[in-house]
């Protein structure tokens, strides 16, 4: 599979280091790290990696889809054009998901924390 892309390499010393928008967390485990974004103390804001998410899976659907031009309607949570990767969506209760690779059932979800 061979891709036609224009790639330019930079030396680093020529570049200026991206600004960093979220604070580093030093020294930390894996585990703090999600307690305290239980505490509402993420290093990651959905806000941020809920649409990154979602743009890789629909890469992957449109691979799945013989990597056909998706359109994708953020709103209903839906591919419009090709039905085949519509088929392979699957939506439940606004949280979309991918060929099942990320099905999430927010009902079972809140019955296991209630239990």
């Amino acid at each position: 599979m061979g891709h036609k892309i224009d790639a330019v390499v930079i030396a680093a010393k020529e570049t200026d280091e991206p600004p960093q928008q979220f604070e580093w967390v030093e020294n930390e485990n894996h585990e703090m790290n999600w307690i305290r974004a239980i505490k509402g103390e993420a290093t990651s804001p959905f806000e941020c990696a809920a649409p990154l998410t979602e743009t890789m899976l629909l890469g992957l659907v449109s691979l799945r889809a013989n990597q056909q031009k998706l359109r994708w309607d953020a709103e209903a949570g839906t591919v419009t054009n090709v039905v085949t990767a519509r088929d392979l969506m699957h939506v439940r209760l606004g949280v979309a998901s991918a060929g099942g690779v990320a099905h999430f059932e927010a009902d079972e979800a809140l019955s296991e924390v209630n239990a």
